[in-house]
């Protein structure tokens, strides 16, 4: 087994109260690992995925290996010595890594990326799942294709190696997703390119100079076989919403596809509680609206419609689809 990790030590200088803990954690036999972080005493689920640049090592086993976690270190966060410890355990097999350090409060210091992979606990399944249903829903080798949002890259990657002949643009907000996809993932599958769009998102990009309407997606009007994305949509208020949909029925040429996750809302099944926006959307977060978005049926049928997509089919979240999101499938 092989356990990497990047530990702060010393005096950490930190913009805010959050740290990022990640790393690399692989068995040679590829038998489960479990992660498990503990600061403080206080123990930590760590999240699959893709390892950031410290802790990837080049190995297939490493790229597929990783796990991140953020870490709120409490209102006392700051002038005071903190632990920390990352344990892997495989087969009876433990490895650990210990450090202590001082967090101290530096607004210029480096702010925390955005390129975790998710919550799902398997990076590698989660893309391949993601994969099975796109190519039920028509994506081909020789598709070219758009995505929205890739992080680090969990669908993209699957995506990329599936194709032959076919092409990926994927876009994103997060500069440190656009270069850690352009490094393991363009490197390995040159038809898929990265790009940064500087658009603003009060979760993920708050400081963009661009409107979502201003940093629509740089591609062709019907130029493209297939579209998707996943928890972006989940993201979007209502005039982000419609800008994006607007603009996958117009980069797809007649007959191509949109798959994207969604939450509609349904009163008393929703699995945490929603304030109403007004227009059929709701919001998980008052002060920050993006943080979570659902909306309303018969509200996103007739946005559906009006984008100019010829049909539309949901997969419910409770038929056991990935992930705890609806999925549509809109085709132009």
């Amino acid at each position: 087994m092989k356990l990497i990790a990047d530990l702060p030590s010393g005096s950490c200088p930190m913009p805010y109260r959050f740290l990022r803990v990640s790393g690399t954690a692989f068995d040679s036999a590829r038998l489960p690992i479990s992660v498990r972080i503990i600061v403080n005493g206080k123990e930590e689920n760590a999240i699959w995925g893709l390892p950031n640049f410290g802790s990837f090592d080049g190995t297939e086993a490493s790229y597929y290996s990783g796990f991140t976690k953020v870490i709120d270190l409490g209102d006392d966060a700051f002038e005071r010595e903190h632990t920390l410890s990352v344990i892997a355990d495989a087969g009876g097999e433990t490895q650990s890594k210990t450090s202590s350090f001082v967090a101290v409060l530096d607004r210029d210091a480096p702010k925390v990326g955005n390129y975790a992979a998710g919550t799902h606990p398997d990076f590698r399944a989660f893309g391949e799942a993601f994969l099975s249903l796109a190519c039920a829903c028509g994506l081909q080798k020789d598709s070219h294709v758009v995505e929205i949002g890739p992080g680090a890259g969990r669908l993209s990657v699957a995506v990329a190696a599936f194709l032959e002949g076919g092409s990926l643009k994927a876009f994103d907000v997060d500069r440190s997703a656009i270069d850690f996809c352009k490094a393991n993932i363009s490197s390995r599958y040159p038809l898929a390119d990265f790009i940064l769009v500087d658009e603003r998102n009060t979760v993920y990009n708050p400081f963009g100079k661009k409107s979502p309407k201003e940093g629509a997606i740089a591609v062709s009007s019907a130029s493209k076989d297939f579209a998707y994305c996943w928890s972006v949509f989940t993201h979007f208020v209502e005039e982000d919403f419609r800008t994006y949909l607007n603009e996958f029925a117009r980069i797809l040429k007649p007959g191509g596809r949109a798959v994207f996750s969604i939450f509609l809302y349904e009163p008393g099944k929703m699995n945490r509680e929603f304030f109403d926006m007004g227009g059929g959307f709701w919001t998980s977060n008052r002060s920050k609206p993006e943080a979570a978005i659902a909306v309303e049926r018969d509200v996103f049928e007739e946005i559906v419609h009006q984008s100019s997509f010829r049909s539309l089919s949901i997969i419910n979240r409770s038929e056991g689809v990935i992930g705890k999101q609806d999925v549509a499938v809109a085709v132009r």
